[in-house]
């Protein structure tokens, strides 16, 4: 199992049963599972539980994912798919803010969790927003008048920051404050339209060395699907231009999808960016000779 795989699974595990259990359930779960619980813990259940898991082995941790993905209910997790999750938090007045950046990320491949519209009906609000918060790859805040004095965003943020997930502030008409100011924040968002910010945002997270890797193949996989040529030559633009190095399979995974999809076929800047990859992917192999290019050189 990669180092990548176990983070995913201790993330759910947790993620699932933090949300439906109190502290005994909790214990009696993990130590059929054959994990050895503790008697006291100053953290939350969610951290604790994370602790109690890192240290399981392969068989183990497969075992307790494959039960509460078993029993857990229908819909638990507010997620369209296993790709790339971003949290959006916002003051309520800032709903329809929220709802077009979302829309705008999908197109990137982003899904992206807003209370008021990814929530079912008569679901337990509380139980959603959790299991968002403790289950997306980043947190962005659209910063409005009235965030500040918003308990729910602070403490959203709140626990973004104490998983070490990225954060970013997103500048309306309120600037960054607290621990939120202390991290670089895209500006001047209201004079935006959301498929620029959206597009800026993409770029700031494929800075970010901590969602670069997953945010890179939620990309590839949207480009592989892409529905128009403006698709098509918009994210492999962005491949070629801002992200590390693809991996092999990335890029045999793009020329398969060419074969299947004529909005690739017929994307002119598709073609050049795609092929500009692969002349990076030959130029580190004679540097590297015949250095593994799935792995970092260093």
């Amino acid at each position: 199992m990669l180092p990548g795989q176990r983070i995913d699974i201790i993330k759910r595990v947790a993620t699932r049963l933090v949300a439906e259990s109190d502290w005994t359930i909790i214990d009696l779960v993990l130590e059929q599972f054959g994990f050895t619980t503790l008697n006291s813990w100053n953290g939350d259940q969610f951290s604790y539980v994370v602790h109690i898991l890192k240290g399981g082995d392969e068989s183990r941790l497969a075992g307790i994912d494959q039960y509460l993905m078993g029993h857990s209910r229908p819909g638990d997790e507010p997620w369209e798919n296993e790709g790339f999750r971003l949290f959006l938090t916002h003051v309520d007045s800032q709903k329809q803010a929220a709802h077009s950046l979302k829309s705008c990320l999908r197109y990137f491949g982003i899904d992206a969790f807003v209370a008021h519209a990814d929530i079912q009906p008569g679901k337990e609000w509380q139980i959603a927003i959790e299991s968002a918060l403790h289950s997306c790859d980043a947190l962005a805040g659209l910063l409005h008048q009235g965030f500040r004095e918003s308990d729910w965003c602070d403490q959203e943020v709140g626990i973004a920051l104490g998983r070490g997930v990225p954060v970013v502030p997103i500048h309306f008409d309120l600037h960054p404050y607290g621990f939120f100011g202390t991290v670089q924040a895209l500006n001047n968002a209201a004079t935006q339209l959301p498929k620029t910010l959206a597009r800026n945002l993409v770029l700031v997270l494929l800075d970010d060395k901590r969602t670069s890797e997953k945010l890179t193949q939620a990309i590839v996989d949207q480009l592989s699907n892409a529905t128009s040529y403006d698709q098509a030559n918009t994210l492999s633009r962005i491949l070629a231009e801002k992200t590390p190095l693809l991996s092999r399979e990335q890029v045999e995974q793009l020329r398969n999808a060419e074969k299947e999809n004529s909005q690739l076929q017929g994307a002119y800047d598709f073609e050049r960016n795609l092929s500009s990859i692969e002349a990076k992917i030959e130029a580190t192999r004679g540097l590297y000779g015949n250095y593994d290019y799935d792995e970092e050189p260093f």
